[in-house]
């Protein structure tokens, strides 16, 4: 964590959150390893970003745990407090601090 963002906040668990559906969301094993990476590009903001190799579902998630991380935003305030991003090789989002 860059010096500079160290008086700002993020949502409580939110990192937990995002690092929980890296695993649940992933296929996890030798021949395909997961691999997930903490960023900082910037000091307003930290990104948890992972390998894409979903796993195959009966039922499609509902995306619970991010519509919940979106509307803790929005309780403080901050309507653009978490950006995902996805293209065919790596799934990725960037959380604001406030």
């Amino acid at each position: 964590i860059k010096k500079e963002s160290l008086l700002y906040s993020l949502p409580t668990f939110s990192l937990q959150l995002l690092i929980e559906n890296c695993i649940k969301h992933n296929i996890v094993s030798d021949e395909k390893p997961l691999h997930i990476s903490i960023t900082q590009n910037n000091s307003t903001s930290i990104t948890v970003s992972n390998n894409l190799q979903p796993k195959v579902f009966k039922d499609k998630p509902i995306g619970t745990g991010l519509s919940n991380l979106s509307r803790r935003y929005e309780l403080i305030g901050i309507n653009d407090g978490l950006i995902i991003e996805e293209s065919d090789k790596e799934y990725s989002v960037t959380l604001k601090f406030f």
